[in-house]
């Protein structure tokens, strides 16, 4: 019996990563005129540029640093566990996070907003349709983390 577990847990791991290696987000991510791309249809993922009230939340406040505004956001996120950066400069910041247990990827983004004065973001699961508030959680953890700097 123990064995046949251990066998299905090895094989629904095994099925997880080849389904994140092949997996490409509904909706990619990236800068689309001016600001970061809309959010899939489904209800796995949060953004400060959304007209959607479920899924927006506020954006975040621009570091102190004008020349790297995104310095702050980025030790936060690298301190933090399974990310890879994937793109980064001192305007844009595109990391992606891996679930502890199968491997499942969110983008996540953050985009310097010099005309209203903060950090736009977008967190979105890349496969799936629920997140089980992975993506809220996480950004209002980096929120906090960034505020208490």
């Amino acid at each position: 019996m123990l064995i046949g577990i251990t066998a299905a847990v090895v094989l629904l791991i095994a099925a997880s990563n080849v389904l994140n290696r092949f997996s490409h987000p509904a909706v990619p991510p990236g800068i689309v005129n001016g600001g970061l791309a809309p959010l899939p249809e489904t209800p796995n993922c949060v953004a400060s540029q959304t007209d959607d009230p479920d899924r927006r939340m506020p954006p975040l406040p621009m570091g102190p640093d004008l020349k790297d505004p995104l310095r702050q956001i980025r030790t936060v996120v690298n301190s933090m566990p399974r990310t890879k950066t994937v793109t980064s400069d001192n305007q844009y910041l595109h990391v992606e996070f891996r679930s502890r247990l199968l491997g499942f990827i969110d983008d996540v983004e953050f985009l310097v907003d010099s005309n209203q004065q903060c950090i736009q973001f977008r967190s979105a699961s890349r496969i799936g349709h629920s997140d089980f508030g992975v993506n809220r959680a996480r950004m209002r953890a980096i929120a906090a983390a960034v505020e208490n700097m």
